[in-house]
């Protein structure tokens, strides 16, 4: 049997256990934290990954009644026959996707009410096998519906007050599908020239007559630079648009009350989330939650979202700061693509670059953590972008050494913008860039 824990491992802060059940066979994972006698993250039951070699790297709480256990030297034929013992044992098999080398499924179980997400890693640490297990919720299609094309197909990076008197200047993106609705990602922090500048931008490519439409609004992770706008306009501005769908994965506060920027502030971490979620739930009661995990494609009109990472994916690793519980994914329409890194950091970026390689390649890039920190060289190189999306101000863009990739260790800005390995276009937030994708 496989051992519970690997020696060597640096492990997340971890309140919950793993055991075998000598009876049946399975893994019981459980929370060592008690509420009133009772499992404050429920209780999970999953079979055994069989194996050799296979050992638990570690247990983790990744939401809500939500667990994730990380298993390392899995190979193909380990998580080929776990499959086919999740089908054995009653559960269903909803959407399977590959993404490089790297496999992912997600399998029902209406008897417990669970999801099980798996991502498999044949490259990282041996063979890397992720099971996540969640109550079942909303889960996406699995093919595109039809629609009607009425509007161009825009990516924008909107022009920001905030980002010129913000110490941190946060992010703003808007994409409008060919349904005529959007896709907003986060939206910077909270300013009220901002929002309005938001719902005017909405309303002017929304048809005479009707309401703007979110039909998503991401969130990469829970930094007051990054959600605070939102918070503040769907409080404003409520009646005035529709929000279809809400995406994010947010770690719970248990899990990352140890990172620097959450110890030193609490109130800046779980406040904003349950506005955010408390926000869509009152005002959109039948608005989706997407909660996003790797492997994951979504369908929204002619745009498809593939989900590269969330904070699952970088236990047992710890969390030093809330940017490395960003989110990264890819919007593909009319054949080009737009890659999402929100603040990831190094180790993140790190992990992506070995995990994904070339199939990382796209055609426009958010730069990570506002084209400041956080990259890695072998990362851009692999996404080589002709269009650059610097969230930060004109001011940054033109001096700060960080951003010009004239400081040592920023290697990879230097790469983005030496016009000697390729020509790319630039654009930051002191000024709108609209990319028409496709014309209606």
């Amino acid at each position: 049997m496989p051992a519970v824990n690997e020696e060597g491992v640096k492990l997340a802060l971890n309140e919950m256990v793993a055991h075998i059940d000598e009876q049946d066979g399975r893994w019981v994972v459980s929370s060592t934290l008690d509420v009133m006698g009772e499992n404050k993250y429920g209780m999970h039951r999953l079979p055994i990954c069989e194996g050799e070699a296979v050992v638990v790297a570690g247990v983790y709480q990744s939401a809500e009644n939500g667990m994730e256990l990380c298993l390392r030297h899995v190979e193909k034929e380990n998580y080929d026959a776990y499959e086919q013992t999740l089908v054995g044992e009653g559960w269903v098999k909803y959407t399977e996707s590959t993404m490089a080398c790297n496999r992912f499924a997600a399998y029902t179980n209406d008897n417990e009410n669970k999801t099980l997400h798996l991502g498999y890693y044949p490259t990282l640490n041996g063979g890397t096998l992720r099971l996540v297990s969640v109550p079942t919720g909303y889960l996406p299609a699995t093919e595109a519906a039809g629609y009607t094309r009425v509007a161009d197909t825009t990516f924008t990076q909107i022009k920001r007050e905030a980002v010129e008197i913000n110490s941190a200047p946060g992010m703003s993106y808007i994409m409008q599908l060919a349904d005529a609705s959007f896709i907003v990602i986060d939206g910077g922090p909270a300013n009220t020239q901002d929002e309005d500048a938001l719902l005017e931008y909405l309303k002017a490519l929304t048809p005479d007559g009707q309401k703007p439409v979110i039909a998503a609004w991401f969130i990469t992770h829970a930094h007051s630079d990054h959600m605070g706008l939102a918070n503040q306009f769907l409080t404003r501005y409520h009646d005035e648009i529709e929000v279809r769908m809400a995406a994010y994965n947010f770690p719970t506060y248990d899990t990352v009350q140890n990172a620097a920027d959450v110890k030193k502030n609490r109130a800046a971490y779980e406040p904003m989330i349950e506005k955010f979620i408390g926000n869509i739930t009152m005002y959109w009661p039948q608005a989706e939650h997407w909660i996003l995990h790797a492997g994951q494609r979504l369908y929204l009109a002619d745009a498809e979202i593939e989900v590269f990472f969330t904070h699952e994916d970088l236990f047992p690793y710890e969390y030093a700061w809330i940017n490395h519980t960003s989110t990264a994914f890819r919007i593909i329409a009319g054949g080009k693509t737009v890659m999402i890194l929100g603040d990831c950091e190094k180790t993140l970026c790190r992990q992506m670059a070995d995990t994904y390689g070339d199939y990382l390649k796209s055609d426009m890039l958010q730069l990570t953590h506002h084209g400041a920190n956080g990259a890695c060289l072998d990362l851009y190189q692999r996404i080589d972008p002709d269009i650059c999306f610097w969230a930060c101000a004109q001011k940054k863009y033109e001096s700060d050494e960080r951003m010009l990739g004239t400081k040592e260790g920023y290697e990879f800005n230097a790469y983005l913008r030496d016009v000697t390995v390729r020509s790319r276009e630039h654009y930051h937030s002191s000024e709108t860039a609209v990319m028409t994708i496709t014309k209606k």
